[in-house]
């Protein structure tokens, strides 16, 4: 994962072994994925592309409710994390960055104006950007 140093990413990739790991042990999934991860991670016809980089092979809908609905019952105190980031598309560091005066209610829009990297808050690394996010999302962010 670009732009993220290497003790994030495999920091991240142990939050989600940890929820996969439950979803294994509660017979929701036949397996941990993450748990395959190596240090290449290779598009699955087993090529990289030209540019080196892995193509992005992200959840399907189905994984994306599993995942979300695994959070919600065993680390409800981090199901609002999972859900920002799911819907929203932000990275990590710009939802640890977030503050309230950054979320436009009425519009339904986040706007990014920095990005947690290294313990430091900077300004993120696309400059700023706003994201948008779905009604669903909003009656549970307004219910917090």
């Amino acid at each position: 994962m670009e732009g993220f140093a290497a003790s994030s990413v495999i920091h991240m990739k142990n939050v989600i072994s940890g929820i996969l790991n439950k979803a294994v042990d509660d017979e929701m999934l036949p397996s941990n994925v993450a748990l395959r991860i190596g240090k290449i991670v290779q598009k699955s016809n087993g090529d990289e592309q030209e540019n080196g980089k892995a193509g992005a092979d992200p959840l399907s809908r189905e994984e994306t409710r599993l995942l979300l609905d695994v959070a919600d019952g065993h680390y409800p105190k981090d199901y609002p994390l999972f859900l920002l980031l799911f819907r929203t598309g932000l990275r990590i560091g710009e939802a640890f960055a977030l503050k309230w005066g950054d979320i436009d209610f009425n519009g339904r829009f986040i706007h990014v104006q920095r990005g947690l990297s290294r313990m430091k808050i900077q300004t993120p690394r696309t400059g700023r950007r706003v994201g948008r996010y779905d009604p669903a999302t909003g009656r549970y962010v307004n219910g917090l």
